[in-house]
């Protein structure tokens, strides 16, 4: 089988319509002085979101989908650590929030910020599975 150096990966990044123009300038920014291999960036209108208990926008936001190619050599994988967490930090002081399926990346104060509805979300899981015994790695990164 062929080794592949490298992957094609998306993040995703929902920040509330006023703060739109701020974002895509400190996203140029950080992906820039990285380096990151961005193949495209697509830009999409969400609604506000409040049913949900882990929902990714509770404002009207836009949604930037960012497709990149990703190098699996070590350094660049942690240096893919940094520029993601610099843009979390970044969708954070905008009142955004980031997409969870995606790279585990976010640290814990990270995530606990732009999902403050975690806590409900974690007692509901818990009454319905004591055991634990439906978990994933992100299950196990922010909760375990």
């Amino acid at each position: 089988l062929p080794q592949f150096v490298s992957t094609m990966l998306l993040q995703e990044y929902f920040i509330p319509i006023k703060y739109g123009t701020y974002f895509i300038r400190d996203m140029r920014r950080i992906l820039t002085m990285h380096t990151v291999n961005v193949l495209n960036i697509s830009i999409r209108h969400v609604k506000a979101n409040n049913d949900s208990l882990l929902s990714w926008s509770s404002h009207e936001c836009y949604a930037f989908v960012i497709y990149y190619e990703q190098s699996k050599n070590k350094t660049l994988l942690n240096d893919a650590y940094v520029w993601t967490q610099q843009l979390i930090d970044k969708a954070l002081q905008y009142h955004g929030t980031y997409y969870l399926p995606y790279q585990l990346y976010a640290t814990h104060k990270q995530f606990y910020a732009a999902y403050p509805r975690h806590k409900e979300f974690q007692e509901i899981k818990k009454k319905y599975d004591p055991n634990c015994r439906f978990q994933n790695y992100f299950w196990q990164k922010y909760w375990n």
